[in-house]
Order: C-alpha cells, then structure tokens, then sequence
C-alpha cells in the first residue's frame, strides 16, 4: 500500500499534482504531462496529453486511475477510492503527504524528490531556463544513483523532454522523448500505461512541429492500446481519442475529425459527467471545429 502512495506521489505530487504521469506530460488542452504550454488560442483549447505529468488535471482522478490500474483486489480498490471520493483535492494532496511523511523514504530518492520539484517550481513561475538547469541536475542524479532502466531515471528523462519542448527546442526533447519510450518498451512492455504516454508525448512533439505524418501512426497506436488495455471509456483514452481528432482537425481532415469529438464528448459526459472541465473543454473543441 505504502509502494503504491509512493509511486503516485512520485508520479503526481512531484509534477505538480499534474504530471503526462510519473511524468511530465504535455497538458490537457493547454498539456505537454502538462506544464502550461499556450501557442495559440485553439492549440490550448485542444491539445491534451496522457497521464502523469506536470499538466493541470484533476489529482483524484489520476490517483484513482492509477489505483484501479494497479491494484487487482477489488476490496481494497473499493476501500481507497470511497475514501478518495469522500475528499477534496486539498485533502487527497494533504492525506498523501501525510503517508509520505509515515515511510521511510531512503534518503536517494528524496533528493531526486526534491531536485524534481524544485524544476517543476521554476517552470510555473516562468524560470525556464533555471527550470531546464535543475531538471538536468535531476536526471544526471537519477542516472548515476538509480541507473538508466529505473523508473525515476525515466521520468526525468521524460520531464527534460517535455521542458524542451516547452522552450521550442526540438532538436533536443525529440532523442529524449524516444529514448524514453524505447526503454518503457524494453522495460514495461508495449503496452503498459507509462509506454503509452511515452507514446502520446512523442506524437504530440510531432504534432506541435506539423509533422503530422509521424504523429498519426503514433496517435492511432495509442489510442488503439488503450482502448485495449485501460478500456474504451478510460480518462487516458478519452485523451487519446481528442488528441487523433485534434490531429485531423489541424490538416483540414474536418469530416474525420467530427466523429473522434464528438465520440470524446459523449463518453466524457457519461464518464464525468456534464459539468466536469475536461467535459466542457470537449464542448468547447468540438464548438470550434464548427466555428
């Protein structure tokens, strides 16, 4: 239970309550993981990035998620998430601080934690170039304490991916991000939720340089393997589905486009429910498809 917290923690709390988990991970509609990245007005109103991450989404969700992916007892599932829902996020960020505060952390991994949110800091107070710096100290630390193949090691790879991107200097996230989702492969398999954000993220570099003949195959992967394994009514796969649309949508593919929005849209307000934000924000996406 304890390894579980730890692993959220580390996935959420240190990307800001917001990192594409684990991970910083373009955010939804804004997200790279993800940290507040605005081009342009429908750029942020449609783009949305997986799981962990440093991007603005709804912590309880992305810890339920996690634990409903993770944990194979249906007890002890339906335990965690009454409590869960039972909080507000103020609460589900204090109860996992106070867990944190209860195990004991070895002292590797709470320096990597710190160094990580130090760079997460920067980056929202707009310190880019601190926070680019400090990530860099950040992974050159997991790597030399952890190894390359730790999951950390491969956060931070991730992370340092995204701030580049972030910054427009592409040339350095791309070998990153694929070396991230080589490894995830290698490591977790094909399938494994962290792959596919892996995934999700490299598509979405793609898609912000308008090499959209990259980016489709990618998309349609991961959308295809999370339908599959996380399941066609899932958060990360509603993400999916608005990403291939938002896809489509930015090469004038219009007639392809509609279905996917309009698809995301249903199942958000019969998963979400209708006056959830990524609800109305696939309101929004599909208000401008028609606009």
């Amino acid at each position: 239970m304890y390894q579980l917290i730890y692993s959220i923690m580390i996935t959420l709390l240190v990307a800001g309550c917001a990192v594409q988990h684990e991970t910083i991970i373009p955010p939804e509609k804004s997200q790279p993981v993800v940290l507040d990245n605005k081009e342009s007005d429908i750029k942020e109103t449609k783009e949305e990035t997986s799981d962990k991450t440093l991007s603005s989404g709804s912590l309880k969700e992305k810890v339920l998620a996690y634990i409903h992916q993770e944990i194979k007892d249906p007890e002890k599932v339906k335990q965690i998430e009454t409590k869960i829902n039972a909080m507000s996020e103020k609460e589900v960020i204090e109860w996992l601080n106070q867990l944190d505060s209860e195990k004991n952390i070895p002292p590797e991994r709470q320096h990597w934690n710190e160094i990580s949110q130090q760079y997460v800091k920067a980056y929202k107070a707009g310190h880019y170039s601190k926070g680019i710096a400090v990530a860099k100290k950040g992974y050159q630390y997991a790597l030399k304490n952890f190894g390359e193949t730790d999951q950390d090691t491969l956060t931070s790879i991730n992370n340092l991916a995204f701030l580049y991107q972030s910054q427009g200097r592409y040339g350095e996230a791309e070998p990153l991000y694929k070396r991230c989702l080589q490894l995830r492969e290698e490591i977790l398999g094909p399938k494994h939720p962290d792959t596919l954000t892996s995934i999700n993220n490299l598509a979405l570099l793609y898609n912000s340089q308008g090499r959209y003949g990259e980016a489709e195959p990618l998309y349609k992967r991961c959308l295809q393997l999370s339908e599959e394994v996380l399941g066609p009514k899932h958060p990360d796969t509603l993400t999916s589905i608005n990403n291939l649309a938002f896809l489509y949508e930015s090469q004038g593919r219009y007639g392809e486009a509609e279905p996917l929005y309009k698809r995301c849209l249903q199942l958000s307000e019969e998963v979400l429910g209708p006056k959830h934000p990524d609800t109305l924000t696939r309101i929004n996406n599909l208000g401008l498809l028609y606009w």
